[in-house]
């Protein structure tokens, strides 16, 4: 999912143009990327919750780019909030590379 979204346009959730968006350098960016699959997993970790009660929905890294999240930690803990958004884009970048890697070892044909 991650690799999916590297190339289209996100600011805030929102869908834009690549021409709207070129200008605020949105495109590909970590953090859009990572509140992004926040937004698309979250309903999905929550229904497994529901289902096994030991299932902590809230135990993943991309759960600080909720919105709620960030709002309550940008409110409490200014500090906090930057380093967790710091690693969480590191990892986005992270999963970027490797799939690129993969990609490429693909199209030469080098399976590991």
């Amino acid at each position: 999912m991650v690799y999916e979204l590297r190339d289209k346009s996100l600011l805030d959730g929102n869908d834009l143009t690549d021409r709207e968006n070129e200008g605020d350098g949105k495109i590909g960016n970590n953090w859009e990327i990572a509140q992004m699959i926040a937004t698309n997993e979250q309903p999905e970790r929550n229904k497994r919750g529901r289902k096994d009660p030991s299932y902590n929905p809230d135990d993943w890294m991309f759960h600080y780019a909720r919105k709620a999240i960030v709002k309550k930690l940008r409110k409490e803990d200014p500090a906090e909030f930057r380093k967790q958004k710091r690693t969480l884009q590191s990892r986005v970048g992270r999963y970027m590379r490797a799939a690129e890697k993969h990609l490429d070892n693909v199209c030469k044909g080098q399976f590991p």
